[in-house]
């Protein structure tokens, strides 16, 4: 039986086969190997309402109670469309090694 992560993360592949390049594509797979946590996407309206997670802090540790009740961190960000100003963040949990 699949479950949800499982199923998000092979949807979340084949979008990445069809709109991407084989790096990009390489660090889903070594990913999805590796993560048995949960998966958290979500939508932002423009690049503005993201950018902060990207450029001031890429990877860091946060809360957003809109995505989790727990810490998170920032997996991937890719735009929804090729003509669209929405963008899709994929975080994950924050696990302490």
């Amino acid at each position: 039986m699949q479950t949800k992560n499982t199923i998000q993360m092979k949807l979340l592949i084949q979008y990445f086969q069809t709109k991407y390049s084989n790096k990009r594509l390489e660090k889903i797979h070594k990913f999805n190997e590796d993560y048995d946590g949960k998966i958290y996407v979500k939508t932002y309206s423009n690049f503005n309402e993201i950018k902060n997670y990207i450029v001031e802090d890429p990877g860091g540790i946060f809360y957003d109670p809109e995505v989790s009740s727990q810490s998170i961190q920032l997996f991937i960000t890719y735009r929804t469309g090729d003509s669209t100003d929405e963008f899709q963040a994929i975080f994950i949990d924050y696990v302490d090694s």
